[in-house]
């Protein structure tokens, strides 16, 4: 599962609940990040124990790939 997400937090929360509502959960939810000042890097601490997460941090002409959140 991939889910871009730029100045739209409220809809990462809509994405990551709909998710959490599955029978059968993903293996791997993979979220392009481009902070935005959101609030979505909360949001998605917030989901981190529950969903798991591995998160692209996409600044302004450059990527950054870690193997988990933190």
């Amino acid at each position: 599962m991939a889910i871009p997400t730029y100045r739209r937090a409220w809809s990462l929360i809509m994405a990551l609940d709909s998710l959490l509502r599955q029978s059968r959960r993903p293996d791997e939810v993979l979220v392009v990040l481009k902070p935005s000042g959101d609030g979505s890097e909360e949001v998605l601490r917030r989901y981190e124990g529950d969903l798991p997460l591995r998160v692209a941090v996409q600044r302004w002409g450059t990527s950054r790939w870690p193997s988990r959140w933190g």
